[in-house]
């Protein structure tokens, strides 16, 4: 039998399957190629490039890291897997945070978490030079806070809330604003009415001299004779350079109001000289004065006890310097290292006693609106239950704890907000709205927390959305919404200093290193 007339089954070798075609023989040829060429790139790279394992990046570090872009040690440790929720085979484990901690201060997440999360687990490097390692997604903070319980066995939890995202309903009310931690008696709708009280006449040129200039320029009209109105910004600035005092004046205040520029954040602490002296001069009766009757200025910042002293210091030295009006001659001086001969009589003695017990009564003892009792509660002397004398008969004054930071979990920027109008925010301060008809939700009440809470953020800091409400259709949101917009985790809770600025120690590197050690990253 020929071959051609054999059967089509004998004619096929019976492995032909396992035979490779041409399309297999040539994939086969190409792919030692590029296997050939990968090892051939990968040697010379090796061999003429000093910074070989560089080409083992999975892309550039951030800006602030780019020192160490090609000196991996600086943060891996050889055979640990860098982030927590990344798999790591068994026998190798996740590194620690202590590389990062080499250089950044700041508290880790809480003792009782689980899982533990380490600082690569939500800082994800190696995505480019202007990605930001603090600018993180919500799904980094809502993998726990969403259902904190199941995160965390502390006891201290229940007075937490869960957030799933800012929005009412998805987030808690701001705890810090819900009562005023201050001992001072003030009101803010009776100070921004006109005249201080609707109808009353406080008028600018009742203004000393050399502050009205300064309520003048807030005026709409800075006639003399017009009624006082205050703003916001007569008494909160960020600046100490807008309140226009003279050296003096600062130098009294002392080194919270000194401060030339600030960061925006934080207004400037609310401080007698700066806020209150123009209007409510601490002014007692002097008739030991030289032509009658005149007014003596005492200092601030003192309790009733050391007033005392003050005020008998001052109407001794004003007898025995003649210039009291008790005596037709001045008293001579004596010589250096002699007593003076002068002796004050019972009569003289009376008189200055009778100054210190009018100005004492004037300041704190009688129950009047002015001088202390009008700012401050007093912690009044009792007697004991024996009805004996106490042997401190002075009141003393608490100290006033007015807070400087109010949303202490959080971060706000005033700077970011100057577009907007003060109403926009604390409406319930001012007793008429900017177009001048009566403000129905104005606050009288001297322990009022002008802070908005978050009813009135979400009206910016939301999703975008229309709601139509009485036929008119506004808009809300729109504006970043996201948790490290407010939250800063590291220094940024109450216990961790909130005014603690970039250059505070608590920010601050460990070791501080040599410029050679810095690039090299060593840790």
């Amino acid at each position: 039998m020929s071959e051609l007339n054999k059967p089509r089954q004998l004619s096929l070798p019976l492995d032909y399957f396992k035979m490779p075609t041409r399309v297999q023989r040539w994939k086969g040829r190409f792919g030692w190629a590029l296997f050939g060429l990968t090892i051939g790139g990968l040697t010379l790279h090796w061999a003429m490039n000093r910074e070989a394992h560089f080409g083992a990046s999975p892309g550039p570090v951030s800006a602030p890291h780019q020192a160490w872009d090609d000196t991996c040690s600086a943060c891996h440790d050889a055979f640990q897997v860098t982030s927590s929720h990344s798999w790591a085979p068994p026998g190798m484990k996740h590194t620690a945070s202590q590389s990062c901690r080499t250089c950044h201060a700041g508290p880790m997440h809480h003792v009782n978490q689980t899982p533990h999360l380490n600082c690569a687990s939500c800082h994800r490097e190696h995505k480019g030079r202007d990605f930001s390692l603090v600018k993180m997604a919500d799904s980094n903070c809502t993998q726990c806070h969403d259902d904190l319980h199941a995160h965390c066995t502390s006891e201290a939890l229940p007075q937490y809330g869960n957030v799933s995202m800012f929005a009412k309903g998805k987030h808690p009310d701001f705890r810090s604003i819900k009562s005023d931690p201050g001992k001072i008696y003030f009101n803010h709708s009776l100070h921004m009415s006109p005249g201080m009280l609707e109808g009353a006449k406080f008028m600018l040129k009742n203004i000393p001299a050399e502050y009205r200039e300064r309520y003048a320029s807030l005026q709409k009209d800075n006639n003399p004779n017009a009624p006082v109105e205050l703003t916001c910004r007569a008494c909160h600035q960020m600046e100490s350079a807008d309140f226009k005092l003279s050296f003096w004046e600062l130098s009294e205040i002392g080194p919270s109001a000194l401060t030339p520029r600030s960061s925006g954040n934080h207004f400037l602490p609310i401080v007698y000289e700066n806020q209150c002296k123009a209007c409510h001069p601490l002014q007692v009766e002097d008739r030991m004065a030289d032509k009658g009757a005149k007014v003596l200025t005492v200092p601030h910042r003192k309790q009733p006890v050391e007033l005392d002293r003050w005020l008998s210091d001052y109407f001794t030295a004003q007898a025995v310097r003649g210039i009291a009006g008790f005596e037709e001659m001045k008293a001579p001086r004596p010589l250096p290292g002699k007593k003076s001969a002068i002796q004050l009589e019972p009569t003289l003695k009376k008189r200055i006693d009778d100054n210190v017990e009018s100005a004492r009564k004037s300041l704190y003892l009688e129950p009047l609106k002015k001088n202390c009792r009008l700012c401050h509660p007093l912690n009044e002397v009792k007697k004991s239950e024996a009805g004996e004398e106490p042997l401190f008969p002075f009141p003393t004054i608490p100290s006033a704890e007015i807070p400087q930071v109010w949303l202490k979990h959080a971060r706000f920027d005033h700077m970011s907000h100057r577009a907007l109008d003060c109403r926009a925010c604390h409406g319930n301060a001012y007793p008429r709205l900017a177009d001048g008809a009566v403000n129905k939700d104005v606050s009288h009440a001297q322990t009022s927390v002008m802070i908005p809470g978050l009813d009135n953020c979400v009206q910016c800091h939301a999703p975008k959305s229309t709601v139509t409400q009485d036929g008119h259709s506004q808009r809300i949101g729109g504006v970043r919404y996201d948790c490290v917009l407010c939250h800063t985790f590291h220094n940024g809770r109450e216990t961790d200093q909130p005014l603690a600025g970039r250059g505070a120690e608590a920010r601050g590197a460990g070791r501080p290193r040599i410029v050679e050690e810095v690039l090299k990253g060593e840790r």
